[in-house]
């Protein structure tokens, strides 16, 4: 009777690379379900901040039009986003995040724009991070219609409050300002 390893030595190697992967598979599995760091609430609106940011400075112009900024193919958008709210609330995994509720404020023009002459829009935002259409991800209130209806429709009343207000600090619009004047004003 052969041994393991003299079958290996033979016609077996073939199967050192499959149990390596399977080894791999499993610890992945695991890590990915029960070792992923679970983070705070405030840290789960942080991730959540830094993907709406990216979402909306990343958006095409055809879908800044629906957000209501109207933008050339030659502007640049930069934003800065306050999230103060994420479904499911509490501590959790950043990947079990389905929707997050802020404030944002974005600034576009071409290179060499000043921070004060560039086109700028404000407001309410929910991002759906489980929407099935990007184009459903980002909801925003456009100020020509009825603030409080659409604003009802996008965000549940625990944030509603907030979102009406603004910002909770200065800091996110003097970050804009400055990441603005960066990037764009002084680009030529």
């Amino acid at each position: 009777m052969r041994s393991f390893i003299d079958v290996l030595r033979g016609n077996g190697w073939w199967i050192v690379p499959e149990v390596v992967l399977a080894v791999g598979l499993v610890a992945g599995g695991v890590y990915y379900n029960a070792v992923a760091p679970r983070l705070t609430e405030p840290e789960l609106r942080a991730a959540a901040t830094e993907r709406l940011a990216v979402e909306l400075e990343q958006a095409t112009v055809e879908e800044h039009a629906k957000h209501g900024h109207q933008l050339s193919a030659q502007d640049r958008m930069l934003c800065e986003v306050e999230v103060f709210g994420v479904d499911p609330a509490g501590p959790g995994r950043e990947r079990h995040l389905r929707t997050a509720y802020g404030y944002y404020l974005c600034a576009a023009g071409k290179p060499g724009t000043p921070f004060l002459a560039a086109l700028m829009n404000a407001g309410p935002v929910t991002l759906h991070l489980d929407a099935e259409r990007p184009e459903d991800r980002v909801r925003t209130v456009a100020f020509a219609q009825d603030f409080d209806a659409q604003l009802t429709e996008i965000m549940p009343e625990p944030y509603r409050a907030q979102a009406k207000k603004g910002f909770t600090t200065a800091d996110p619009p003097r970050e804009l300002k400055e990441r603005f004047e960066r990037e764009i004003t002084n680009v030529t």
